[in-house]
């Protein structure tokens, strides 16, 4: 392994918590999760998160202008570190990790459980005054709403301020830069050169949500035969984030 990999791996290790939060909006990513909630807000996610090769490129070439920490010498290491993102999970109230795995260097696995999916996401001081991310409401019949706009995406900083790495930070949307659609493929284009913008355009983020009781109504997503609602979301609406995204399941 050459001295610019190793301490690309030092590089990928320092951002464990930003890749954890790839689990959300990050590009060069392919994400799969299953959420299962209950009527008190309580449930369970398992996440699925594999980086591809332009993003992989990306952080060792960032890694060498940055000059990180080598880590061990081992080309079978795992991109993410495990000790640093079970660390970035123990700060986040209420939730816990059931399991943390790296099948392969570039994939990473979750099982985590929550106590209070709205508590999880609530605004901090920095998000104060927006419309939540997520929200859970209701009595017998409970709505779970999934909001994200330029107003709130502090929120996810605040949340996770590791997003502010610079590492990634050119990455995802810029409250102060609107663009459309073909002006942030041709920025990602010389971020993370020709392979870049096609990458972006081929992922999307699913999101499964399996809720106790029964659904009546859902918006933004498909019900499932099994009574799941599946959640599509292509990438670039996340990374451009010109316009609200509005998801919601109404369940008893």
């Amino acid at each position: 392994m050459t001295a610019l990999q190793s301490r690309a791996r030092g590089a990928a290790g320092s951002v464990a918590g930003a890749l954890l939060a790839a689990c959300l909006l990050l590009a060069g990513c392919s994400v799969d999760q299953e959420i299962a909630v209950r009527l008190n807000g309580a449930g369970e996610a398992q996440v699925r998160v594999e980086l591809q090769p332009v993003f992989i490129d990306y952080l060792l070439a960032l890694a060498e202008i940055a000059d990180e920490v080598e880590l061990p010498d081992d080309p079978s290491e795992a991109l993410f570190d495990v000790a640093e993102v079970e660390a970035a999970i123990a700060d986040w109230p209420g939730v816990e990790a059931a399991r943390i795995a790296t099948p392969t260097p570039e994939q990473l696995e979750l099982d985590l459980t929550f106590d209070d999916l709205q508590a999880a996401f609530a605004p901090t001081e920095a998000g104060a005054g927006t419309t939540p991310l997520i929200s859970l409401t209701g009595g017998k019949r409970r709505t779970l709403s999934v909001h994200l706009d330029s107003d709130n995406y502090s929120q996810l900083t605040a949340l996770f301020p590791v997003l502010e790495h610079p590492l990634v930070i050119s990455l995802g949307p810029q409250p102060d830069l609107e663009v459309n659609d073909e002006e942030y493929l041709e920025m990602m284009q010389f971020v993370l050169g020709d392979d870049g913008p096609p990458a972006i355009l081929d992922a999307e983020v699913k999101v499964r949500v399996q809720v106790e009781g029964s659904v009546v109504e859902q918006q933004g997503g498909e019900l499932q035969e099994d009574g799941s609602v599946l959640i599509t979301i292509p990438l670039l609406r996340i990374l451009v984030l010109d316009r609200p995204l509005d998801y919601r399941v109404v369940f008893e």
